[in-house]
């Protein structure tokens, strides 16, 4: 019998890879995401929200680092590489430009 891995499935590599592309939270995306629901919806603090999980990642585990994935189900537990240079790019990126937007 092959090995289980977190989604219950068994085989070799290719099934233990699975779900590391389905399901999982790219942190890197996160940017972009808040960006276009601040653009769309006009709203820098609901926007500014989405980042501020990953804002107080970057302040714990490896300091001022992002993990490459998150689990996709709370609780959102970093996988994958713990330093991903172009995940803290994105999130600093779009925090400093709704930064001066934010209202609380």
């Amino acid at each position: 019998m092959g090995h289980h891995n977190k989604s219950g499935l068994s085989g070799g590599l290719i099934f233990q890879q699975i779900p590391y592309h389905q399901g999982t939270a790219w942190s890197w995306l996160l940017g972009a995401f808040a960006q276009a629901h601040w653009r769309v919806y006009q709203d820098a603090d609901l926007a500014h929200s989405f980042l501020e999980p990953l804002i107080q990642h970057l302040q714990g585990g490896c300091v001022g680092t992002l993990s490459e994935i998150f689990d996709g189900d709370a609780p959102h537990a970093p996988r994958g590489a713990f330093a991903q240079a172009w995940s803290v790019a994105e999130v600093l990126r779009v925090s400093a430009k709704l930064g001066p937007l934010l209202r609380g």
